[in-house]
C-alpha cells in the first residue's frame, strides 16, 4: 500500500489522516514538545502537517 514506510513522507501522512478522519477518529500525539497535539484542531491540523513537511524533507535528503 505505501512505498515509503507511513509518516515518512508527507503524501502519505496526510492520506493516512484523511483515512482516520473519514472513519470518525483524530490522531493525539500526547507527548510533542512538552504539549500535546489534536488533530481534531485546527492548530492540531497544522502542526501534524508541518511534521509531515519535515518528515518529507528528511526523505528527500
Amino acid at each position: 500500500m505505501y512505498s515509503v514506510p507511513p509518516g515518512r513522507s508527507a503524501a502519505n501522512m496526510l492520506f493516512l489522516a484523511a483515512e482516520l478522519w473519514g472513519r470518525g477518529l483524530n490522531l493525539n500525539v500526547l507527548n510533542l514538545g512538552g504539549g500535546t497535539v489534536d488533530t481534531a484542531t485546527p492548530m492540531g491540523g497544522m502542526i501534524s502537517t508541518v511534521v509531515a513537511a519535515r518528515a518529507q524533507m528528511e526523505l528527500d535528503i
